[in-house]
């Protein structure tokens, strides 16, 4: 099962996702994760941890987050911003 976050649609929107991965990938998405209380809170909690060690961004923040709460490993291309976390990264 693929999900996505409301940030990934943010990114996607702001054209930071290249249109050829949105149509080869939007073929296998199932659902849309919103993003709720307990994400935010966890995201707050993981930029006071990271932001200065690791330099974590709010957007890395809350789409760790997302998969943290929802127990879905991470899929990404980007591992080196992740990869400091407790977090099932999709291999």
């Amino acid at each position: 099962m693929l999900c996505l976050d409301s940030c990934i649609l943010i990114d996607y929107i702001n054209g930071k996702i290249e249109i050829l991965e949105h149509r080869k990938s939007s073929l296998y998405i199932n659902s849309i994760l919103e993003i709720d209380q307990e994400i935010l809170s966890l995201s707050t909690n993981l930029l006071n941890r990271y932001t200065l060690s690791h330099g974590m961004t709010i957007y890395d923040a809350i789409i760790a987050s997302t998969s943290m709460v929802y127990d879905l490993p991470l899929w990404t291309y980007n591992k080196k911003d992740f990869r400091f976390l407790e977090i099932a990264l999709h291999e």
